[in-house]
């Protein structure tokens, strides 16, 4: 007798179907498989791109704020290192980063060796662009660099799931790269970091007339508001009044100075303020008691200029040189050597500075306001004494600085951080390409 006799049709249908399911299932587990390896596999490498990218854009940036026009043999390896400390969780100095702010790959589980990142330099946006270095300049002038690329190919990664294609009698690509780069170069700015000095801007100057300032003229400080100010002067800027004080403006100068400073803005004036030469002789690579060149990075240089003017040219060459401090230092005073200014330092005494009319503040008038007219670009030029030291050759006896021009004029020395889009601004870095 049949089985089938017992078995009602629709129980005969169901059994059927099961075998068709796993039949189907059996053929598309392949297809299926393959899927999901392919969106688990493009979409880390899409993460991969993202994160090179990122880094790549980094590196750029920071390379660019080298590329002032200034012609010092040194630009190429500056650019270079600054791309470079952006990967290194070992940086130390003024190239010091949080491990969180450390550029990583690979989702985030590697951090790109400097010398897989190209870093290279160009005149114009669409190159050549050359790999530059101090003694190997490829036939490109230091001032005439306007554009940094930096490129990386990251190294092929094995897929995930594509094996499993592969086990499947499946032909498929066994590993995945990804390429990233970026142009960056300096341009106009918004808003800036600036230092908290007021250069004096000469009573009815205009901007046209560069404010009856001279390039290359030094300019002394005026630590007492009540005596008068006058145009060949600067004075000391407060940021946040009436708060601002000494010890503010020593963190300023230990700091990066104040940031989001621009145009038309209102600045105040704190009073006397000779306190602050202790602050002030860290760029130099002099510190006392408790200072640490860690907190208050040093200039690539301590070489000071304690008379004269126009000194930017000696300036670059002894930058180049690394040359430390050329006085005498003692007691709680020590100075940097050569190798720590290169270990330790950045670009510390070539600074944005507003410009001011500084004479609302005559007769000290610390109540009043005085307006930020333009930026301009001036060198620090000495350490100054704190008690008996430092002495010697290259002291001054007051807070001293060169006038380089508007921060926002080419070749302008100085580059800062701050919003790229404006105008009249000084330059800071900002992506191209």
């Amino acid at each position: 007798m049949s089985a089938n006799r017992f078995c009602p049709p629709r129980a005969r249908s169901r059994a059927r179907q099961r075998g068709a399911s796993a039949i189907l299932l059996a053929l598309c587990l392949p297809l299926m498989l393959g899927l999901v390896a392919l969106g688990l596999d493009l979409s880390r490498a899409y993460a991969l791109k993202a994160e090179l990218q990122n880094a790549m854009d980094a590196c750029a940036l920071a390379a660019s704020s080298a590329l002032t026009g200034a012609n010092d043999p040194m630009v190429f390896d500056t650019a270079r290192a600054y791309a470079q400390v952006l990967v290194d969780p070992q940086a130390q100095g003024a190239a010091a980063r949080p491990a969180a702010s450390v550029n990583r790959v690979f989702l985030q589980s590697e951090v790109p060796s400097a010398a897989s990142i190209e870093v290279a330099f160009s005149a114009q946006l669409d190159g050549p662009f050359v790999p530059a270095t101090a003694n190997q300049t490829m036939g490109l002038s230091p001032a005439q660099a306007r554009f940094v690329r930096c490129r990386r190919a990251d190294p092929p990664r094995a897929l995930w799931l594509m094996p499993v294609l592969q086990a499947l009698g499946i032909d498929t690509a066994h590993s995945v790269s990804v390429t990233a780069q970026a142009v960056a170069a300096l341009s106009g700015a918004q808003q800036v970091c600036a230092m908290p000095l007021a250069v004096c801007a000469a009573p009815g100057a205009t901007r046209a007339q560069g404010w009856g300032l001279v390039t290359g003229r030094r300019l002394t400080s005026v630590d007492n508001p009540s005596g008068g100010y006058g145009s060949g002067n600067f004075g000391w800027a407060d940021f946040s009044p009436p708060n601002g004080g000494a010890s503010e403006l020593a963190a300023l100068l230990e700091g990066q100075g104040a940031c989001g400073v621009h145009l038309g803005q209102s600045i105040g004036q704190p009073g006397q303020v000779s306190s602050v030469g202790r602050a002030w002789n860290t760029r130099f690579g002099l510190y006392a008691n408790s200072s640490d060149a860690r907190l208050a990075p040093p200039d690539y240089t301590g070489w000071g200029y304690a008379s004269g003017q126009n000194h930017l040219s000696d300036y670059l060459q002894r930058r180049a040189a690394r040359a430390p401090f050329q006085g005498q230092v003692g007691g709680t005073v020590v100075a940097l050597s050569s190798a720590q200014h290169a270990q330790w330092g950045a670009q510390r005494r070539l600074v944005t500075v507003p410009i001011v009319n500084c004479t609302v503040w005559n007769g000290g008038q610390g109540s009043a306001m005085a307006t930020v007219l333009d930026l301009g670009c001036v060198l620090m030029l000495a350490p100054v004494k704190t008690g008996s030291r430092p002495t010697g050759a290259g002291v001054s006896g007051s807070f001293d600085v060169e006038y380089l021009g508007r921060a926002g004029d080419a070749g302008a020395p100085c580059a800062t951080n701050g919003a790229v889009g404006g105008d009249t601004g000084p330059l800071v870095p900002g992506l191209v390409q």
